[in-house]
């Protein structure tokens, strides 16, 4: 019932990983099917709780302290707290209130430039209106071998897309000086992905190894149980022979020119995850989750979240799941 997934979110077919046997023999005799989630467009409420759920990252790992001063033109030196920060992008009664223009962006350019990888994009991502992001001061880089150009025009020019399978280096790489010169993120995040699926296994390692926080989105509770079972080993998950296994699914859907972007991962340097936030319902996200047990209805879009980071000491890391 699973379709081989390619590592994007427009692409995946989510019916039920793990029906019952009642539930087959049900398909089995019925001739009514579950048009996959991924094979419907999104609504206008949904794609806004893709902007809320990054900008509630941000913000959620502010107060957790795990966010630095920004890394792009413009930051200033030692740690902000965005709620301290609010009042300075609420505009002006005497400018123009617009979400794009006026004193709110003039402020949102004030502030530490935080840059925000969103991994796996696809065309679902370049339909969201990235403002509210925005306007935190941060720069939206949309990164995936399915990553589009946008389809609105309200962010204007602090959202970039990067075509390609995520490596450490793509960014770093491209031929475009302004994703270049955008830096390092200070935050990575997958919305609606499978991470815990083997063709996502280098790229999740490649992830933990620069040690910034991840933020995940999923539609169903199972992902999350089954990506913290997965973090607890990684001398067994990014084994060489995993990662080959991995490698060889990602070439057999995208080529081995974007498969071979990844820098190469020695046996026993993957870091240990230490969890920011556990597995919880997203409270930024359109709806309440449902149960996805089941070939008759649908999972929600950003219905949990879940945040870790790579430790930087492996011997000493301890792992919170």
């Amino acid at each position: 019932l699973d379709k081989l997934d390619t590592g994007t979110s427009s692409t995946r077919m989510r019916w039920s990983v793990r029906p019952s046997w009642l539930a087959v023999l049900l398909v089995g005799t019925t001739t009514a099917t579950l048009t996959p989630l991924t094979k419907i467009a999104p609504t206008a409420v949904e794609l806004d709780a893709f902007a809320a759920t990054v900008v509630g990252v941000l913000d959620k790992l502010d107060t957790l302290g795990e966010l630095g001063s920004g890394s792009g033109a413009g930051s200033a030196s030692g740690s902000t707290h965005r709620d301290d920060q609010r009042d300075a992008v609420e505009p002006d009664s005497t400018t123009d209130e617009s979400p794009g223009g006026g004193a709110a962006a003039a402020a949102a350019a004030r502030l530490p430039r935080r840059v925000v990888h969103v991994v796996g994009a696809s065309s679902v991502e370049a339909a969201v209106d990235w403002t509210a992001v925005c306007l935190t001061g941060a720069t939206v880089v949309l990164l995936g071998p399915e990553a589009v150009p946008l389809t609105q025009s309200g962010a204007g020019d602090c959202v970039l897309v990067v075509p390609g399978v995520f490596s450490r280096t793509l960014v770093a790489s491209s031929s475009d000086p302004a994703v270049a010169a955008v830096g390092i993120p200070d935050v990575f995040v997958l919305l609606n992905c499978d991470l815990y699926h083997i063709q996502w296994r280098r790229s999740l390692a490649e992830l933990l190894l620069t040690r910034k926080p991840v933020a995940l989105t999923t539609y169903c509770e199972f992902e999350g149980h089954a990506l913290t079972r997965l973090l607890r080993w990684p001398e067994i998950e990014f084994a060489a022979s995993t990662l080959e296994q991995s490698d060889s699914v990602v070439k057999h859907a995208y080529g081995t020119t974007l498969a071979g972007t990844h820098e190469a991962i020695a046996d026993g340097t993957v870091p240990e995850s230490r969890i920011l936030w556990k597995f919880a319902p997203n409270p930024h996200a359109h709806d309440k989750p449902r149960e996805c047990y089941s070939l008759t209805t649908h999972g929600v879009r950003n219905a949990y979240w879940i945040a870790f980071v790579g430790e930087e000491d492996r011997q000493d890391a301890k792992t919170d799941l």
